[in-house]
């Protein structure tokens, strides 16, 4: 794919844009537009912005783009859940990140954005211009409605999802499950087993390899001290597993069930949250796995994805098992067939 940036200057008081790979120019006047092939573009000239001459319509063509990696400055923190001994965090990209990213890699007149209603279902969708096919090139996804603004929400977490269709912040789909200890956070008890926690954290550090995210740091932004490491705490998880091994190991267990670690308060496997009931609409109490292996349709597929976003914004018993299997269906750890 080749996709087009633009040059800009003036030429006789004119605005003159030319267009990559299509070798063709547009010159503005009045507010009305006028395209030549480049064959018809043989004179050089001069643009205000830099002295460079430009034959034949010829202008920089980017080929084989590629989408930055996120930097520690473009992802946000905020609280999943937040229990008595601690809380769960989410890292994500805002919406304006898509726009900056996409401005900064393809240029602000090669890019748009539309949205459409399906099903009562949002839908953006990016489109990207295409010089060498001369077309738009588009992808698009659904959102889902926030807490707060409902309509701006999706249509914010809609514009989010199609830039992950582009490749823009897809190494989030590979953060782990962050966890802070209500030592280095401060949790107050708003009601009968209900928690909140007024602290801020940001990423201080983050490293990116493949698309993957290797190394993270957080720190809490009211006391500036790091809550959360991803290497220490891989290690801390590893040995933690090594341990647990060997004591299976020395108890012989009769059985696999038997040598699985037990379930602790924040760190389910995905094989436990997987199993975790939660009631149906007839009452009935089916596991997630259940849930999921009927979801057949595109639409039955975006309503579970619904339906664990908000049983994770619920903060209940039932938060971090769906929070797990969200994360494990986006990243396709697992998938619906």
């Amino acid at each position: 794919m080749v996709l087009a940036t633009y040059a800009y200057g003036r030429c006789n008081q004119q605005k003159v844009f030319l267009f990559a790979g299509s070798g063709s120019m547009a010159i503005s006047s009045d507010d009305h537009f006028f395209f030549f092939r480049k064959e018809q573009c043989k004179r050089r000239m001069e643009y205000e912005k830099e002295s460079v001459c430009f034959c034949y319509g010829g202008v920089e063509m980017i080929t084989n783009f590629k989408f930055r990696d996120l930097t520690p400055g473009d992802v946000e923190v905020r609280v999943a859940m937040c229990r008595a001994n601690g809380l769960s965090l989410l890292i994500y990209k805002d919406a304006r990140v898509d726009q900056q990213i996409l401005d900064e890699t393809v240029g602000q007149l090669n890019w748009k954005k539309s949205y459409r209603e399906v099903k009562g279902n949002l839908y953006c969708t990016i489109e990207i211009w295409d010089s060498d096919k001369s077309t738009w090139i588009a992808k698009e996804d659904c959102g889902v409605e926030s807490n707060t603004e409902k309509e701006k929400g999706e249509a914010s977490d809609a514009q989010k999802r199609a830039g992950f269709a582009w490749g823009i912040g897809r190494e989030l789909y590979s953060a782990p499950f962050i966890w802070v200890s209500s030592k280095d956070c401060t949790i107050e008890e708003r009601s009968k087993g209900v928690f909140a926690c007024k602290d801020h954290f940001s990423v201080s550090a983050m490293k990116i390899e493949n698309k993957k995210i290797t190394d993270l740091q957080i720190i809490n932004d009211n006391t500036g001290a790091v809550v959360y490491q991803m290497k220490n705490a891989r290690a801390a998880a590893s040995q933690s597993s090594g341990r647990k091994a060997e004591s299976v190991k020395k108890a012989e267990p009769a059985s696999v069930e038997q040598a699985q670690p037990k379930s602790k308060k924040g760190n389910l496997t995905l094989d436990q949250a997987l199993d975790h009931k939660l009631p149906s609409k007839t009452g009935d109490m089916l596991s997630l796995k259940e849930y999921i292996s009927v979801c057949k349709t595109t639409e039955q597929r975006d309503r579970m994805m619904k339906f664990l976003t908000e049983k994770v914004k619920e903060r209940s018993e039932h938060s971090e098992a769906c929070l797990i299997v969200h994360r494990a269906l986006q990243s396709h750890e697992i998938s619906f067939s």
